[in-house]
């Protein structure tokens, strides 16, 4: 059985294995970059179906991950924004560079599953769905 891929970008310990955790039994297989840079190879070699990255809210404009896929050309995978708190100009900035979703740390694995659930549906779906939160 193929498995549909999952990009995990920079995430922690822990969020990795809750995450890890929730697709063990399932038809995803796991993709862990360490930054920015190497989920871009990644991304470009296996075209992900979802990616989950930790956002740092101290990224500089135009330097994003979804920014850097989109002027790649690579970015037709939802990204999901690990976030440490969901303040107001942080979730109006994910939006901006075009997450379609977020989670909150400490990352639990309800939370990952419904956002798996609702991201991973036929791309016309996608792009009407609201940002997903916890």
């Amino acid at each position: 059985m193929n498995k549909r891929l999952l990009l995990a970008v920079g995430l922690d310990n822990e969020t990795y294995a809750t995450l890890s955790g929730v697709v063990s039994y399932s038809d995803w297989g796991l993709l862990p970059a360490p930054d920015d840079s190497h989920a871009m190879r990644l991304a470009a070699n296996h075209r992900p179906e979802l990616i989950i990255a930790y956002y740092k809210s101290n990224t500089l404009p135009g330097t994003s991950l979804p920014e850097q896929l989109a002027r790649a050309g690579i970015d037709s995978a939802p990204i999901v924004a690990v976030i440490d708190r969901a303040l107001p100009n942080v979730v109006s900035r994910i939006r901006r560079i075009g997450c379609k979703g977020y989670v909150v740390r400490p990352v639990r694995s309800g939370a990952l599953k419904q956002i798996i659930s609702r991201l991973s549906t036929a791309p016309a779906k996608r792009s009407k769905l609201p940002i997903a939160h916890t």
